[in-house]
């Protein structure tokens, strides 16, 4: 009955034969072959041959993969500067002078838009010069405040529905600095497409040589 009993145990299946890869690995593969009956004879010489031949092929993928990773890197290296002293600097340099001529010409505008705005101000003023002078003249002089007064009143309640409609239209409280930028803004669209000057090229084109700058910057090192 004992060996019939031990007939019938489960025999542990049979180890395959793994790639060795270390010198402990190997050293657990001898003592897995002298330790258990059920398994299969690896000889500690077999499994010194593999961890021997594992540890040469690391080897020599780590010098292979050093030197590829250093001629990659130095091929890498020789492309970047040839790009940066060739088309990112000649390209800088056409973006640079494309640059230039937009911003003469925009400040060309700008400045006789600022003139402009400056002009209608001074109208304004003169204006308002004029109409201070008319009703003290017509109040003291020529006519009396019975006359002026409804005159008064009416321009000054046309000022307070003018203030109304302005806001409503340009969302901003009406003052001499919002009625001034409005002018300039005006004379600006009006002197750009003049001189067909394009405002969002020349954004793209500011855009581009800050980029531009930037990365030759950082390909300084090289």
């Amino acid at each position: 009955m004992p060996f019939i009993w031990h007939a019938l145990q489960p025999r542990a299946a049979p180890l395959l034969r793994p790639r060795c890869s270390s010198s402990n690995f190997r050293a657990s593969l001898c003592l897995c072959a002298s330790s258990d009956p059920l398994t299969p004879p690896i000889s500690c010489a077999a499994a010194r041959r593999c961890s021997t031949s594992a540890a040469a092929f690391r080897h020599r993928n780590s010098r292979s993969g050093g030197t590829h990773d250093a001629a990659l890197g130095a091929v890498d290296a020789a492309a970047l500067r040839a790009a940066r002293d060739g088309f990112l600097k000649a390209r800088l340099s056409e973006a640079q002078a494309e640059l230039n001529k937009l911003d003469q010409l925009k400040t060309h505008c700008d400045e006789a838009a600022q003139q402009h705005a400056d002009r209608r101000m001074r109208q304004l003023f003169l204006l308002l010069i004029f109409q201070s002078v008319v009703l003290f003249d017509w109040t003291y002089i020529h006519f009396d405040w019975n006359l002026v007064e409804p005159i008064t009143y009416l321009i000054g309640y046309s000022a307070t529905w003018i203030a109304i409609i302005w806001y409503g239209a340009l969302q901003r409280e009406l003052s001499y600095d919002a009625l001034r930028r409005v002018f300039l803004e005006k004379q600006c669209r009006a002197l750009y497409a003049q001189h067909e000057f394009d405002v969002e090229r020349y954004a793209k084109v500011k855009m581009e040589v800050a980029k531009l700058e930037k990365v030759l910057r950082s390909l300084e090192p090289l």
